[in-house]
């Protein structure tokens, strides 16, 4: 059977009805955000409660420390931006991965003259231990015991290090984490290395510290003694590497295990 064309008035009703159904999806949509909207906002109401509960283990605990900044991002929480706000004035964690950035800067750019911008993640981390530690020889002087405590207390973790220097990625300086031979450094100057030279670098961090020789590389990387030479030579004059003249070895101080023992 034939369909019978609607009349004008049909049209109209069925218009009425799309728009009425048009309108009631939007009014289900708009209830929907708002309920969503007061969900979070209870559940921040929560993390909050939880966050002044929790505020010495969020300070002390890098693996706390990190959860909760993961269960923070989840309802689009920043507990670590910088400012003046809720989070920033309970948790003091904006400050606290700003004032570790500023460290790890500084540690890189003082020692870059010595291992020419790489630094093994093991050497920073002691030379952080470090810093804190004659801090807290100079706040002890002071009579502030309880800052002396808390100081010792307060462990860092990888993860916070990648959280400070990504705090600091708008300042342009150039720093990150990379994994070089299998492992991970502190890079704070721009990587544009030859093909032989990542080669000779991801050897050299095979070797944990251990000085490497064109004779090794000759055995180990199969070239021949001029390129190997060459190579070691190109790293040296970017201080990569260190010659030590009477061996006829290059040490890199990157992954000289314990790092260098210069006082930063």
């Amino acid at each position: 059977m034939a369909r019978r064309p609607l009349g004008i008035a049909g049209i109209q009703k069925k218009d009425q009805l799309n728009a009425a159904f048009k309108k009631q999806g939007e009014l289900l949509t708009e209830a929907k955000l708002e309920h969503v909207q007061k969900s979070l906002e209870t559940f921040r109401g929560h993390l909050e409660v939880f966050a002044r509960k929790h505020k010495n283990a969020i300070q002390k605990d890098p693996k706390f420390r990190a959860q909760f900044a993961q269960m923070c991002a989840q309802i689009g929480v920043d507990p670590l931006a910088s400012n003046k706000g809720f989070w920033a004035e309970l948790l003091g964690v904006g400050d606290y991965y700003f004032d570790l950035g500023v460290k790890i800067l500084t540690i890189a750019i003082s020692t870059r003259s010595t291992n020419g911008g790489i630094m093994g993640i093991d050497e920073l981390f002691d030379r952080l231990k470090a810093q804190r530690e004659r801090a807290a020889r100079a706040v002890a002087k002071t009579g502030r015991g309880a800052d002396l405590k808390l100081d010792k207390g307060a462990e860092i973790s990888e993860d916070d290090v990648a959280k400070a220097i990504d705090k600091l990625s708008a300042l342009g300086n150039g720093l990150k984490v990379a994994n070089i031979g299998g492992r991970k450094a502190l890079i704070s100057v721009p990587l544009e290395f030859s093909h032989d030279q990542t080669l000779l670098l991801e050897f050299a961090a095979s070797l944990k510290g251990s000085p490497v020789s064109v004779k090794k590389i000759q055995a180990q990387l199969g070239w021949d003694a001029d390129r190997a030479k060459r190579a070691c030579t190109e790293m040296a004059a970017e201080v990569f590497a260190w010659y030590d003249a009477h061996s006829e070895e290059y040490w890199f101080p990157a992954f000289i295990e314990g790092g260098v023992r210069f006082e930063v």
